[in-house]
């Protein structure tokens, strides 16, 4: 194979940077969720190394008047203060000039393949991390937990947004089944906003680790029921038009678990991605060097963060 590269000893940044965006910003196979799924990870633009916000409270039910009555004022509240902090994330690769100018099987174009899918990881890997840990340290702006039994709502009372045993009749454990994501489903549509109104929440993506995946998909889009012969339909499919997802960093080898899993309302949640800058890359010619080797570096900065319960159920998938 010849290339500009081979014939003329030299490497530029624009065919490093065709290689590297070319398998950078490839679609996620069917059924797999990244850290670019815009169903999971609502993106945030920010131009500050940290972004500010509050968690506003709004108005409740409108309230029944006579007909010259002075019209009710809703003063609008905030609460729940939370900062998040964007974090520089980097890593290069030196590449040899002998590499480059023999180019032997197209070495050092599958170098830089690999070095963009683990840029591309690296962030799924972070981004993942919220559920993860949504258990026990991943917290939302009010002190408790991503996924709790006892949000504090802004307006007075407490939200539950994790399924517990108790939840479903009969039930030993939270294991993924057609009758836990039901009832689920229940408490989204039952889920009140900060005020204590209605969030009417309706889940349409259920996210597991890879261990889940084959049982989501059962649940999700068989026609029937799926864990009984008594051929009831599946309103699960029939009406929710639920979207399995999975990703292996939700995994036990990743330090998760193969059992959770999360029912989530992808036009209400709030399981965000602030991103400060985008993935850029740099190119250090390998005459700048004492041993004869191209620097290939890219970097970028962002965070995560879920800034309130809204939109999520999750369950641990034991008898918790």
């Amino acid at each position: 194979m010849f290339t500009e590269a081979s014939v003329n000893g030299s490497l530029s940044q624009t065919e490093l940077d065709e290689i590297f965006r070319q398998n950078l910003e490839a679609q996620d196979p069917p059924g797999w969720a990244s850290a670019y799924s815009p169903e999971i990870f609502k993106v945030t633009n920010t131009t500050h190394s940290s972004y500010f916000g509050k968690v506003h409270r709004g108005p409740g039910f409108f309230s029944q008047i006579g007909e010259v009555t002075t019209v009710p004022t809703y003063q609008a509240t905030v609460a729940n203060k939370y900062t998040v902090v964007i974090a520089p994330f980097a890593e290069s690769i030196d590449i040899s000039k002998d590499l480059v100018d023999d180019d032997l099987h197209s070495e050092w174009q599958a170098q830089v393949a690999e070095f963009a899918y683990a840029a591309r990881e690296s962030q799924s890997y972070n981004a993942f991390g919220l559920f993860r840990n949504a258990f026990t340290t991943t917290l939302t702006p009010d002190g408790s937990a991503f996924i709790s039994t006892s949000h504090a709502l802004i307006g007075g009372g407490t939200q539950s947004n994790r399924l517990v045993t108790a939840n479903i009749s009969g039930a030993a454990s939270t294991v993924l089944t057609t009758a836990a994501v039901q009832v689920a489903q229940k408490i989204l549509a039952e889920m009140k906003a900060q005020s204590g109104i209605s969030a009417r929440c309706v889940g349409d993506i259920l996210l597991t680790a890879p261990a889940n995946f084959f049982a989501a998909n059962q649940i999700a889009r068989s026609a029937l029921v799926a864990e009984n012969g008594n051929n009831g339909i599946n309103t699960l499919s029939m009406v929710y038009a639920l979207r399995p997802l999975q990703s292996n960093y939700l995994a036990a080898s990743f330090g998760g678990s193969d059992t959770a899993w999360f029912l989530m309302d992808s036009r209400k949640h709030a399981v965000r991605r602030f991103v400060r800058q985008g993935l850029q890359t740099a190119l250090r010619d390998w005459s700048f060097s004492n041993n004869r080797t191209y620097n290939y570096q890219a970097n970028y900065r962002e965070a995560y963060a879920v800034t309130d319960y809204i939109g999520v159920v999750g369950a641990t998938g034991d008898a918790t």
